[in-house]
């Protein structure tokens, strides 16, 4: 019996009202891609999903989350108010799949190992899953980079989704280890998206998403399909400083 479609299930039924989506991918294939340092201890059939949040993911997850603290507790306090949400969104999630009698194991993007280490490269995950596709300053050959990029630093890579192009982020992978090999769904290794065919236009992205990520330039590279992009409020969020994001929560009467 396969069961992991069952666990499949189960959680696009916790995550998609909260604008979260997933995308298996088996750790084998994520294995090949990164380095020995990066590699996860698991055997490489184990399925896995990678989780991305979509442009409303700030209306149906993180301000709700935000309230409902507010209500119980009015007197509550968020530091980092996206990344405590989606701590709740997880949290919630994995008390349903254990429920459903599964185990599963989860991380965040933003978790470290103490040497800083990430605990898992969240881009790469998404790029084997067929996610999205994402672009390194590999692409940029030696001579291009030496004669453009020189007096600047090392440029970021960056993820571009194709349906939402660059408006959506990666929140992080649930890996299931403990289903048989004989229950793991064995998953068609997705083709890598080719979503932009002109080398020029990939240096453009890689040097807007570095040096002018605020101005959200890089996130129209590719053609946004859905139509959706991140409401006025949750730009403006992203553009306050970290430090300034509760009281700016308040400010907008988004909690009373």
């Amino acid at each position: 019996m396969e069961q992991f479609p069952d666990v499949e299930k189960l959680v696009c039924s916790v995550f998609e009202p909260l604008g979260l989506e997933t995308h298996p991918f088996h750790i084998g294939w994520y294995n090949e891609k990164v380095g020995p340092r990066f590699h996860l201890d698991y055997p490489d059939h184990t399925v896995a999903l990678v989780v991305i949040s979509g442009p409303t993911t700030f209306e149906k997850c993180v301000l709700p989350y935000l309230k409902s603290k507010s209500i119980k507790a009015p007197d509550f306090h968020s530091t980092d108010p996206l990344d405590d949400s989606m701590k709740y969104a997880f949290k919630t999630l994995e008390q349903e799949i254990k429920s459903g009698g599964f185990d599963v194991e989860m991380f965040h993007d933003f978790d470290l190992h103490p040497s800083r280490k990430p605990k898992v490269l969240v881009q790469t995950a998404a790029h084997v899953a067929g996610a999205v596709e994402y672009f390194h300053q590999s692409r940029i050959p030696q001579k291009i980079r030496e004669e453009r990029f020189s007096k600047k630093q090392s440029l970021f890579g960056v993820a571009i989704h194709p349906i939402y192009g660059g408006w959506f982020a990666i929140r992080g992978v649930l890996i299931f280890p403990n289903l048989s090999k004989d229950d793991t769904y064995v998953l068609e290794k997705p083709e890598p998206h080719n979503l932009i065919e002109n080398e020029e236009t990939v240096w453009e992205l890689l040097e807007q998403f570095a040096y002018n990520w605020q101005n959200n330039q890089w996130r129209e590279v590719v053609p946004n399909k859905s139509g959706q992009r991140y409401s006025k409020d949750f730009q403006d969020y992203l553009d306050t400083t970290p430090s300034e994001r509760w009281d700016f929560i308040k400010s907008r009467g988004f909690i009373n």
